[in-house]
């Protein structure tokens, strides 16, 4: 054993040399071994300070595995293993194969503009240079320390079509150990050859091969590349530009890996799993700053004084696409956490002022979730960038998150409110990554919607946690949970554990559903446990989930499992959730003189077709509240977890039973008429919590839609209940705002601590009147419009001294649906910008639009948004048809749109999956125009009623 701990250089301690012996005669397997070591040589005890280091220490573990494993080899055919009649020959598999992992990697990047040789001038500044706006080359190498758990001829590394790896650079290399005649152990080095490279475009692969098979145990790969940075699309290692004040074009290049295009800017075994060391060496001309996931310990200049050399901390074990590497101009705003952590704010030099309101959110959010998961967050620093050009609105890159620049830094053109609260909601949203995706990783993508549905529902704790007032906890139900109780109603929706076989499926599971439903099924997760188990149990036991798989991967059964105790079995209940698609609708059934209720369940779907109960059930945790039919509540909860065809008698006299309250379950609910009319009347008198009025008016106007409840009158008299309401979490779930000229267009009220959520309710409830005519609005908002429109015209840089500037692109709305044809063609430029709004105008125009241009559209989309890889991407354009064709009404637009995407022919170019956007939009369009047939009679006379 002494001898071993003197080969590891661990001489410091005993109680040092006591942990590897527990590596060295435990059961753990051969690449928890490997692992092991390499993690307590190489990362926690930080030897290598830079890519020497890694190199040296990736020696001496392997050292330390070939005495452990084969002990000492005397001469170099023992590399081989030739007894290995089955070693892998070739691979084509679309996953990689498991016996091969890696243990880290040593990285070199080196970026330059491509005439870097003929008159660069290193004293300017380099984005200024105009040279710099041809192409930009990187190139770079790489040190892969693998572990080969079996003997194999073939090692596959992932290297998409652009990243040109030089053959001659391939080489596989381990250490052999021979014994001199005194007994010493001497080491060197054995270079094996490559002796083919198999090229596979469909895995984006590319096989190595060797003539004989190669013993287990731990190598090292090396690899020389290089690629040209893209500049059309924004993936892998792309550059991309932004304009200063004073018009000046200034270039950066960053990466953006997500989901899997790490392996468009070196070669790497690029799947979450397979989790490995970083240690990044950045060269970059002299005039920029390069940024990746840890800090730089050294930078140096190099001979001719135009480059300089990043040499940065290696990185916790951590899945290829959370490496990130920024190359800017940009400077930094820092501030500090109470346990000293460094959080700062990357942006360019005239928008670092922009970056205070994000800065004090990762600080305060960081703090929080340190509380919250009871973990301290492993990266030594944390850094926000703000780039111009982001396929998503950020990425949760470990210690390196990128944003885009709209999205965290302070926009002028919105109220302060709405800008603090979505740079609030997006910092906690990718903070929140750092523990819960980073630190424990999916093992594949099927899991995905866990990881993205956890950073959501995190975010409205953490939003909540920081500022209570913005009581987001509450708007959560009529944000991320009206959408996707919206979404999951359809026919064509997905369970969210999807299947993912291939890569090239990944980013098809990536929607609002993985999104949405995730973050609202784990928020009813949490109800649940907590009442059966206790305050706080839910989150002690994912504080105890992520310590368990830190720096490693997980599925979802070993989250459920965690969260487990005898007798609840969360597995069985949250499979019925997450492995089917939809969700139920509780029919509560009940006479007004009888002394109790049935509740049934059955599949919910929007287009109004109906399902029994044995098509599907889930497992439903009930919670009830019971009141008096005079509209108080008594008792305390009542809870019940309900199963498969089962009904649920509750019987007690002359009390009504709310289910859902607080709207954590995700589930609609369909109460006697009767039960409705009374809850209109609690609504009005204030006995029920904001939450649930907005509940009940969500379900009555979707069971409305979708003709399970039959009088149509029932979801506007729960409206009209609402005409003195200001609350903004009912008002937000409504149709529209008798209360505009209380709100008005601007603040008036002394109560600061309602400032924020009235200013959010302003801005909703004026879109809202724009959007139904409201007289008095629309005129206000077309005279704003019209100050708008000649300040532009007027080529004036200063927008009119009246203009409330926080609603400019509701008073563009308005401008589109109520102006004349000279307005419509001077707005025409942002049009696509506006087609958000409900207006049967406005979707008309748009559908007139797009069958005119339609060549001209996907001409340009096409031109835009492709590259020699892998083609155009049309997932916005499908989700563009799909909202554009459910706002349809008209018979005739429906069969039309039919027509052209459906049935096709003529020439019209149908998009890959535009198909499915199509059926999705169409079953809204369908219902929506079934509903206003049956029920146009009974709203009118009910409108002419109420004198509206």
């Amino acid at each position: 054993m002494a001898d071993r701990s003197l080969l590891l250089g661990q001489q410091e301690s005993e109680a040092d040399d006591d942990e590897y012996v527990d590596v060295f005669t435990s059961d753990l397997s051969v690449l928890q071994k490997l692992r092991l070591l390499w993690d307590e040589f190489v990362v926690r005890r930080q030897r290598q300070r830079h890519v020497f280091g890694v190199l040296f220490a990736t020696v001496v573990v392997l050292g330390a595995w070939r005495l452990l494993l084969l002990g000492a080899v005397d001469s170099e055919g023992g590399v081989f293993d030739d007894g290995a009649r089955d070693a892998p020959a070739d691979w084509a598999a679309p996953r990689l194969p498991p016996h091969v992992a890696p243990l880290g990697y040593a990285l070199r990047v080196a970026v330059s503009p491509s005439d870097f040789d003929s008159g660069f001038d290193s004293d300017a500044d380099f984005n200024s240079n105009s040279n710099l706006s041809s192409n930009l080359s990187f190139n770079g190498s790489v040190d892969i320390a693998l572990a080969l758990a079996l003997p194999t001829r073939v090692v596959v590394v992932h290297a998409a079509a652009g990243l040109a790896v030089a053959a001659d650079s391939a080489a596989i290399s381990t250490l052999v150990a021979s014994t001199r005649g005194n007994g010493e152990v001497a080491w060197s080095t054995v270079t094996v050859p490559v002796s083919a490279i198999r090229v596979d475009a469909a895995n984006e692969y590319l096989v190595l091969k060797f003539d004989r098979p190669l013993r287990a145990g731990l190598w090292s790969l090396h690899l020389s590349f290089t690629g040209n940075l893209s500049t059309s699309l924004p993936a892998g290692f792309y550059r991309s530009s932004y304009k200063t004040a004073t018009n000046e074009t200034r270039f950066l290049a960053n990466t953006h890996f997500f989901p899997t295009d790490a392996r468009r800017a070196f070669p790497c075994l690029d799947e979450p799993s397979m989790k490995a060391t970083f240690q990044l060496n950045l060269t970059v001309p002299r005039g920029l700053n390069a940024f990746t996931n840890t800090p730089p310990v050294s930078e140096l200049t190099l001979e001719n004084e135009d480059l300089k050399t990043y040499v940065f901390n290696a990185t916790p074990r951590m899945s290829t696409y959370l490496v990130s590497f920024l190359v800017s101009d940009f400077e930094r705003l820092s501030g500090t956490t109470h346990r000293n952590i460094s959080i700062s704010v990357l942006a360019a030099p005239d928008r670092i002022d922009r970056a205070h309101t994000a800065l004090h959110y990762a600080v305060k959010m960081m703090e929080y979730y340190e509380s919250a998961y009871k973990i301290d967050y492993p990266m030594e620093k944390m850094d926000l960038a703000a780039v111009p050009t982001l396929s998503v609105g950020a990425m949760e890159n470990f210690g390196l998150v990128i944003y885009k620049e709209e999205t965290l830094l302070e926009d002028k053109q919105v109220s302060k409110e709405q800008s603090e609260q979505g740079i609030a909601s997006i910092v906690a949203h990718e903070l929140a990554h750092q523990w819960f995706g980073n630190l424990v990783t999916m093992k594949w993508w099927n899991d995905v919607y866990l990881n993205e549905g956890f950073a959501t529902f995190m975010t409205a704790k953490a939003v909540h946690a920081v500022e209570p007032t913005w009581r987001h906890q509450d708007t959560f139900f009529f944000g991320e949970a009206a959408n996707a109780l919206f979404l999951d109603a359809s026919e064509f929706t997905h369970a969210i554990a999807a299947n993912v076989d291939h890569a090239s499926q990944i980013n098809e599971v990536f929607d609002a559903i993985a999104y949405d439903k995730g973050s609202s099924l784990l928020r009813m997760l949490e109800q649940w446990l907590e009442d059966v188990a206790g305050r706080n149990y839910f989150m002690t036991k994912i504080g105890e989930y992520l310590q368990t798989y830190a720096y490693s991967n997980a599925e979802t059964a070993d989250l459920w499992r965690a969260l487990d105790k005898p007798g609840l079995n969360v597995a069985s209940v949250m499979n019925d959730w997450t492995r089917q698609p939809g969700y139920p609708l509780l029919n509560v059934s009940g006479d007004p003189l009888s002394a109790g209720f049935e509740i049934q369940q059955s599949r919910y779907f929007s287009n109004g077709r109906r399902s029994t109960s044995t098509d599907q059930s889930w497992s439903i945790p009930l919670r009830v509240y019971t009141y008096t039919r005079s509209g108080v509540r008594i008792g305390g909860i009542w809870t019940q977890m309900m199963t498969g065809n089962q009904t649920i008698t509750i019987s007690e006299e002359d009390h009504v039973f709310l289910l859902n309250p607080g709207r954590k379950g995700f589930f609609r609910v369909q109460y006697p008429d009767w039960v409705w009319a009374l809850f209109s009347e609690w609504a009005l008198s204030h006995s029920l919590a904001p939450v649930d009025v907005a509940g009940l008016m969500s379900d009555s106007f979707a069971l409305s839609f979708s003709g399970h409840l039959e009088d149509a009158s029932i979801p506007v008299v729960v409206f009209n209940s609402l005409f003195d309401e200001t609350d903004r979490v009912i008002w937000k779930t409504a149709v529209l705002d008798p209360i505009v000229t209380n709100l008005g267009w601007t603040e008036t009220t002394t109560d600061k601590t309602t400032h924020h959520t009235r200013a959010l309710l302003r801005a909703e409830v004026l879109d809202q009147a724009v959007a139904v005519n409201h007289a008095e609005t629309v005129s206000r908002a077309l005279a704003y419009f019209q100050q708008l429109k000649n300040s532009s015209n007027s080529n004036s840089n200063n927008e009119p001294s009246s203009f409330p500037i926080h609603l400019t692109g509701l008073i563009w709305n308005t401008g589109v649906m109520y102006g004349t044809d000279q307005d419509f063609e001077f707005v025409l430029t942002a049009f696509f910008r506006l087609i958000a709004t409900s207006s049967p105008s406005a979707h008309t125009h748009v559908w007139m639009f797009v069958k005119e241009r339609w060549s001209d559209i996907i001409s340009r989309w096409s031109d835009s948004n492709s590259n020699n890889n892998s083609g155009t991407t049309w997932t916005k354009v499908n989700q563009f048809l799909e909202q554009l064709v459910a706002m349809f009404v008209e018979q005739s637009a429906i069969l039309e749109a039919e027509q052209l995407f459906l049935v096709g022919g003529g020439g019209w170019f149908v998009p890959p999956l535009a198909d499915v956007a199509i059926k999705k939009g169409l079953e809204i369009a369908k219902r929506r125009a079934e509903w206003v047939k049956l029920n146009r009679r009974t709203v009118r006379d009910w409108l002419k009623a109420q004198s509206l």
